[in-house]
């Protein structure tokens, strides 16, 4: 039998370093879906320059090259979110004195078109009732759902974690914990809101016994008792949409518009406002950047009520 030489495994720097990174943070406490995110740009960066690239090897050049192919192929959108998720690394790199240079130091940031996502009308919303309007499980598991988003502006993410114990209807409040940043807070719920949920947890109770599945302790479940993934609950609600007669390519994120316009509408404070969101102190903007779309006539509202001219 002729011996075989054993294949020679060449260092290869940018996976060395990009292990290193990776595990640092975790160490850090980033979650899993942020690591999947970086990793996702990173190997889009390399796939781009070529396998024998190293991060040595990267240059501002290369970098604007594969930004401006990701948002003329994909999406402007698509391309902030490489930059976004590849950067940090080779800054962490390079105040290391891993790299000579930072090649993301010269690169600007790419121009992303704000969305106009749309905000629910009262009439948008009744028609939402009229569809979830059933005793079935389904129903009652959508019309919480979308009950509870509306509500309290919950992320898809968030509303999809949340477990029983996530929950007091009695007391009113919802406890809401971000996995990505591990930030954690209570919402209030309005009174149908617990209602919704009440009927919601005797349904579920109902169909688990009834088909013979084990409680995973998870408040949104799919008809296989198990957590609604996060893109079956996307579903669940354009469905709903759609037998509504509403057209949005952004359902989920379309309830937390209109959760953020309408509270502003009724004289609720931006503060409570972002804290009921979950966006943080510095989030200002994000705020405002989701209610553009009324700003003129929340204006022309206000204009309405302390109108110098017209009192005097």
């Amino acid at each position: 039998m002729r011996a075989t030489t054993p294949a020679v495994v060449q260092h290869d720097e940018f996976s060395d370093l990009t292990e290193e990174y990776f595990l640092s943070l975790r160490a850090a406490g980033r979650s899993e879906r942020s690591i999947e995110a970086y990793a996702y740009a990173l190997t889009s960066l390399r796939q781009f320059a070529g396998p024998e690239v190293q991060p040595t090897d990267i240059t501002p050049l290369i970098v604007s090259r594969w930004l401006g192919q990701r948002r003329t192929n994909v999406s402007p959108a698509n391309a902030s979110f490489m930059l976004r998720h590849s950067r940090p690394a080779f800054r962490v790199w390079h105040a290391a004195g891993l790299i000579d240079s930072d090649p993301f130091a010269r690169v600007a940031s790419p121009k992303v078109p704000v969305p106009v996502i749309p905000v629910l009308s009262d009439d948008e919303v009744r028609a939402l009732w009229a569809v979830t309007d059933g005793s079935d499980w389904q129903s009652r598991r959508d019309r919480a759902l979308i009950r509870c988003m509306l509500d309290t502006g919950l992320r898809r993410g968030e509303a999809q974690a949340l477990t029983l114990g996530s929950v007091d209807v009695s007391a009113g409040l919802i406890h809401v914990r971000v996995s990505k940043s591990g930030r954690e807070r209570w919402v209030p719920i309005g009174l149908k809101a617990r209602r919704e949920l009440r009927l919601w947890l005797r349904a579920r109770q109902q169909y688990l016994q009834r088909h013979l599945l084990i409680d995973d302790g998870t408040l949104f479940i799919s008809r296989h008792g198990r957590a609604l993934h996060p893109q079956a609950l996307y579903r669940a609600i354009h469905r709903r949409m759609s037998q509504a007669g509403i057209s949005t390519p952004r359902a989920a994120h379309c309830l937390r518009h209109t959760f953020a316009t309408r509270a502003l509408e009724a004289g609720a404070s931006e503060l409570d406002v972002m804290h009921i969101a979950g966006w943080g102190a510095g989030s200002l903007s994000m705020l405002r950047r989701y209610t553009a779309s009324t700003q003129a006539s929340r204006a022309a509202e206000s204009h309405r009520r302390w109108s110098l001219g017209d009192r005097l």
